[in-house]
């Protein structure tokens, strides 16, 4: 069809003018204004500058074409020549030229961008520039046809905010942070960079002081991006491809950038080894991203080493060729092939957004295994869980903090099942208040205090073997969909003098002693006791009096001749004291 319309409309423009014009053949030897230059601007799904309605390349109609004489001007945008917009059928025309060398300009509007093709013009360093061809007429160039290609522009926009209700979906209330880092990667060029060893071609810090916006390409294939308060992030202009898009383990920073710089320097490491070793040893404060998007341990950099380095591995490049010029949305729901080999190893990375976009510039969601036709990518932000609480004297011995019961100073620490700190904080004297930020969710933590000196609540349960002889007084587990993640955990001090253990009497003959028991505290307490670890028998002593402390005798019987060992402790509802031991020797 365009054949015959380019032959159809070569034979009138002819007709007029060598007949109905009456100019004979040696006119047209003259430069004369008697030239076309005409054609298509279509959207072209293959990109390779050739109009093909078979492959569903569609004309497009609206589009500025601009002429001019030089390259200059058309970089330029100045001394158009001529200026036309698309038909609704693509078609431009330019009439009435002289034959000579012209230069067509085609711009992109927000939805396509002009593509390279045999024609454009070349700038002063070689590069041919999308947008601007070159064109000559010919002597016998009476109508010359130009079509002009155009791709679709995608945009990829990731949208990072404060997930405050953890539903996984930005609500009107939920706000847009600023200073939150994204890394978007291009997994095929990715791959070709290690496979070239073209991370050493970067130099990273000029790379870092050229900008001021926390926005960073290191070549062609890693991109950061960093969050401005209230908007969204747009990867603009993207070509058809496999892409990763991944919570950064630091925030990039106008003001640390020399320390930024040895972290994408280890991080390239990461990426080409998969090794994380030397990202998790860069800096000790790597992983403080201010939220929990990425675990604030060593266990999201291990994730990422481990399984973006096998996704890579497993990624063909000619499949995912013609995975991407195949309908992907036609497909019901799930993935096949490397895509889906790929997608399955980047699923066990947290906060990972999987995507790709087709050759006609539709992009899709991969993510989970499944297939949806999206530009926009949720990352939703977590604040860190905490444990906070009030160490306090426990002069009552009830548990529970009274006005005049002052907070004492302490080391309170969080522990993983392993024995690894997960944080600590010295509770304030006289206040006692404590505060351990920045607790991992869905993991069980071991709360423990640095005293010796009996505490309520305590764990009694059974503890891992990295944590024996620790004072631990409980085991909290934070659900990541939690409403409120600030745990409170009041640890109290039984703050209690020792009862004193005398030997008052005894008598050989009967095998009996009678013991003194003590007590100088403003509290009554059970006592338990027991002679030669025999079974505990107990016992009421009251608190003691305003001037005097109390004292209680208890008689002992069915001694044995010898040494005999009696052992008593105070306890209460929540705590217990220390043993006493008192040697009673029968003759």
């Amino acid at each position: 069809m365009k054949k015959m319309l380019k032959i159809a409309l070569s034979l009138l423009l002819c007709f007029a003018f060598l007949t109905g014009a009456g100019l004979s053949a040696g006119a047209i030897s003259l430069n004369l204004p008697i030239n076309t230059i005409t054609g298509t601007v279509f959207v072209d799904t293959d990109q390779n500058g050739i109009l093909d309605v078979k492959k569903l390349d569609l004309p497009k109609a609206g589009m500025k074409v601009t002429l001019y004489s030089s390259l200059q001007d058309a970089q330029a945008g100045t001394k158009a020549v001529k200026s036309a917009s698309t038909s609704s059928l693509g078609l431009y025309s330019f009439t009435g030229l002289k034959r000579g060398t012209y230069y067509l300009s085609y711009a992109k509007d927000a939805n396509v961008s002009p593509v390279v093709m045999g024609k454009s013009a070349v700038d002063a360093d070689g590069n041919q520039i999308p947008g601007i061809l070159k064109v000559t007429i010919g002597s016998t160039d009476l109508v010359l046809w130009q079509d002009l290609a155009l791709r679709k522009i995608t945009n990829l926009n990731l949208t990072v905010f404060n997930d405050a209700n953890v539903n996984g979906v930005k609500d009107a209330a939920e706000t847009i942070p600023g200073g939150k880092t994204m890394i978007i990667l291009d997994l095929l060029k990715l791959k070709d960079m290690i496979e070239n060893n073209s991370f050493g071609e970067i130099d990273i810090l000029s790379t870092l002081l050229s900008t001021l916006t926390g926005n960073v390409d290191l070549g062609d294939a890693v991109f950061f991006r960093t969050t401005t308060e209230g908007q969204k992030i747009q990867f603009p202009d993207v070509q058809k491809g496999i892409y990763v898009m991944i919570r950064s383990p630091f925030n990039l920073t106008l003001t640390n950038l020399i320390s930024d710089a040895g972290r994408i320097a280890a991080l390239f490491t990461l990426l080409q080894s998969g090794d994380p070793s030397a990202l998790i040893n860069e800096t000790a404060g790597l992983l403080d991203t201010g939220d929990m998007t990425t675990i604030p341990t060593n266990t999201y950099i291990q994730l990422l080493a481990t399984w973006l380095t096998k996704a890579m591995d497993a990624l063909d490049s000619a499949e995912v060729e013609r995975y991407l010029g195949a309908d992907i949305g036609a497909q019901t729901s799930m993935l096949s092939g490397t895509v889906r080999a790929a997608a399955n190893l980047l699923d066990k990375i947290p906060a990972m957004r999987f995507a790709a976009v087709d050759r006609w510039g539709s992009s899709y969601d991969l993510t989970d295994l499944r297939i949806t036709k999206t530009s926009e990518f949720l990352f939703g932000l977590r604040d860190f869980a905490s444990i906070a609480g009030v160490v306090y004297s426990d002069t009552n011995a009830d548990g529970k903090k009274a006005t005049l019961e002052l907070g004492k100073a302490v080391k309170v620490t969080a522990y993983d099942a392993g024995g690894n700190v997960l944080g600590s904080d010295d509770s304030m004297a006289v206040l006692g208040s404590y505060t351990i930020e920045k607790m991992p969710y869905d993991t069980d933590i071991y709360l423990a205090i640095d005293s010796a000196e009996p505490v309520s609540p305590y764990y009694d349960g059974t503890l891992p073997d990295a944590l024996q002889g620790l004072t631990v007084i409980g085991v909290y587990n934070i659900p990541f969909d939690l409403p409120d993640p600030q745990l409170k955990a009041d640890i109290g001090i039984a703050s209690v003098t020792n009862l004193g253990l005398q030997l008052k009497s005894k008598n050989d003959a009967a095998k009996t002693a009678v013991v003194t028991v003590t007590n100088k505290n403003f509290a009554s307490y059970t006592v338990e006791y027991s002679v030669n670890d025999g079974s505990a028998s107990e016992t009421t002593i009251s608190s003691r009096g305003l001037f005097s402390d109390t004292k209680k005798d208890i008689t002992l019987s069915g001694l044995v001749s010898g040494e005999n060992i009696v052992r008593i402790h105070w306890k209460t509802a929540l705590y217990a004291g220390p043993y006493v031991e008192l040697a009673v020797t029968i003759n």
